[in-house]
């Protein structure tokens, strides 16, 4: 049965924050995959040599999880991993991912509680001007 919201696309906003006083990146990356993300970044902080090293089915959640996060699609494999672990992690940093979205009908408020949630750390000293 089709109803008239089932053509309505809803932009998603892979956004990161980056902690000003730690080494941290939070990741909004929605709530979708939630264990193909922690199965990558187990797999990098184990410092395992393919990241992508993945069970039941590697290849068919590397090609979903790629056309999740850039809504393409691709038979290349390392252009797809690559990309992949472009969008979720910035070198340098240490990823913490936040299983929910920044949406474009997001208000600002609505944005900076989502950011204040999520990315705030109570022990974190205020950085001072």
């Amino acid at each position: 049965m089709k109803t008239f919201c089932d053509d309505i696309y809803y932009k998603k906003r892979i956004l990161k924050c980056i902690s000003l006083l730690e080494n941290k990146c939070y990741v909004f990356i929605g709530n979708k995959y939630q264990h193909v993300f922690s199965e990558i970044k187990k797999n990098i902080d184990n410092d395992t040599d393919d990241p992508f090293k993945l069970p039941n089915n590697p290849e068919k959640k590397i090609k979903d999880l790629y056309y999740y996060l850039t809504s393409q699609e691709s038979d290349d494999f390392d252009l797809m991993k690559k990309e992949i672990i472009d969008k979720i992690f910035i070198t340098g940093y240490i990823s913490h991912f936040i299983y929910d979205f920044i949406y474009d009908d997001d208000t600002n408020e609505k944005v900076l509680m989502k950011i204040s949630e999520y990315c705030y750390n109570a022990s974190e000293p205020t950085p001072s001007n």
